[in-house]
């Protein structure tokens, strides 16, 4: 028969060895993928979609983008974008980054989101 020294040390091996595992697990599901390309259901996960939202957003310069260009900034769409070339057309070259708040649908929010993608 086996002493009860021998099954305290078979018992606390066996709990150490489950702490250890349940550390790693936690370390490994709780440590990010780099560039995960996963798709669940047809959709990108979160991840991706924003490191290529991320690289696609450069400096634009409002005289002389193009609608599309216009379009890769944050909180400007199609509508926007087409309201700043016509207010281009319309009265010239901005002087200054700030010049575009005088667009239509252009106000004090969004220019907070796109002024460090902005130049003139």
């Amino acid at each position: 028969m086996k002493s009860k020294d021998y099954y305290k040390q078979v018992f606390l091996c066996t709990a150490i060895g489950l702490i250890l595992v349940a550390v790693v697990f936690v370390v490994v599901a709780l440590t990010p993928l780099e560039n995960e390309r996963v798709f669940e259901n047809g959709v990108k996960k979160q991840s991706v979609a924003l490191t290529e939202t991320i690289e696609q957003m450069q400096i634009v310069n409002i005289n002389t983008a193009t609608k599309e260009e216009l379009m890769r900034l944050p909180e400007i769409g199609e509508v926007r974008a087409e309201s700043i070339l016509s207010y281009r057309a319309a009265n010239g070259a901005f002087q200054k980054p700030e010049d575009i708040l005088l667009v239509d649908g252009i106000g004090e929010k969004t220019y907070e989101v796109i002024k460090d993608f902005i130049c003139i």
